[in-house]
């Protein structure tokens, strides 16, 4: 009997010391200091409103493979296709100033996949020495003058995906405010564009618009953040654009200052024209879709453009004609006028 007492003192010992030693191993890890020491050599070279980006394998003790200047930090990558790095063991460092005439509220927007990150601002950890390791966002207000950001970032899977977007902040519109919006604009086309993703490094896709001379209404839909750059979008005629996905990290550039940028989530992310008789029961299918931009605008579609992972895209690539919509048991009908949410049941509105 005393010897089993005796071992079990000698356990609970063991065990105290144990998470003794793992509760200071965790908090030393959550005060991680800043990596500048380790990669900037001189100030000259950290850049003003962009960031230097350095790349390294974690598994040679941040060895660096390549440093560059960008826009933003962002990653998005698979297995070892960026600098012959290991995604699962891919490391980053992003430093840059911003810099503001006045006081600015800005909103932090963190998209991760399986990864941690850190980001620091003037010093001081923005997310409350977190080690981040899911996507958030939070609001942050910069004094007038320049302002140190840091963040970083270690991959931990196969595939390596990471975006910051430090953006104005963003006034989300419901249904009803939206289809206000909508309204004011006379017999738009009406233009869709999805994806599941970037097939870019930088999440990037590029949109290349097709000339009309009706006022166009685009949607751009994606499940995973992407930074949607416009082309030829001052001779394009582009009223409204409407960005749909699950945060607020996808952006839009490249858009002339008469463009009005809409954030509204519930578009659905419709990447491919499915046939009539499509087997998935999801609500992410064309003609769903088909509804809810009617009903938005009073109107259907007028260009479809999609694919799962972009790189860059025309739209529309298939012009939606009273044909293919008959495909879908679905009519190409007139302009409506809506003053509110519409009282129509879905049942009711299934062969509209």
């Amino acid at each position: 009997m005393l010897q089993k007492d005796k071992r079990k003192d000698i356990l609970d010992i063991f065990f105290l010391f144990f998470f003794v030693a793992l509760s200071g191993a965790n908090t030393t890890f959550a005060h991680a200091e800043s990596w500048e020491k380790h990669f900037v050599e001189n100030e000259e070279e950290i850049p003003t409103n962009k960031f230097r980006a350095f790349y390294f394998n974690e598994q040679t003790s941040g060895i660096l493979r390549h440093t560059e200047i960008v826009d933003r930090p962002v990653i998005n990558f698979v297995r070892n296709d960026f600098y012959n790095i290991d995604a699962e063991y891919f490391g980053a460092y992003w430093i840059g100033y911003l810099e503001f005439e006045k006081e600015t509220t800005m909103t932090i927007s963190v998209y991760q996949s399986r990864s941690e990150s850190k980001i620091f601002i003037n010093g001081k950890n923005v997310f409350s020495d977190e080690d981040l390791t899911e996507s958030k966002e939070k609001d942050y207000t910069f004094e007038p003058g320049k302002h140190k950001v840091e963040i970083q970032y270690i991959s931990n899977y196969s595939s390596a995906s990471f975006l910051v977007n430090i953006h104005p902040q963003i006034a989300e519109y419901n249904e009803a405010s939206l289809r206000e919006t909508l309204n004011t604009i006379s017999n738009p086309e009406i233009l869709y564009c999805g994806a599941y993703e970037s097939d870019n490094f930088d999440m990037s896709v590029e949109v290349n618009l097709k000339h009309s001379d009706r006022k166009k209404v685009l949607f751009l839909s994606s499940y995973q953040p992407i930074i949607w750059k416009i082309k030829n979008a001052n001779s394009s005629n582009i009223a409204t654009v409407i960005v749909s996905s699950h945060g607020k990290e996808s952006t839009v550039e490249g858009l002339s200052d008469e463009t009005n940028l809409i954030y509204y989530r519930n578009i659905p992310s419709v990447y491919k024209i499915k046939p009539k008789r499509s087997s998935s029961a999801s609500k992410n299918n064309f003609k769903n879709l088909a509804y809810i931009i009617q009903d938005l605008t009073g109107y259907k579609p007028n260009g479809f453009s999609g694919g799962y992972g972009l790189k860059s895209i025309s739209v529309p690539e298939t012009v939606l004609d009273k044909k293919l919509y008959s495909q879908f048991g679905l009519k190409f009908s007139k302009a409506k006028t809506f003053t509110g949410k519409s009282t129509k049941s879905r049942l009711d509105k299934v062969f509209e």
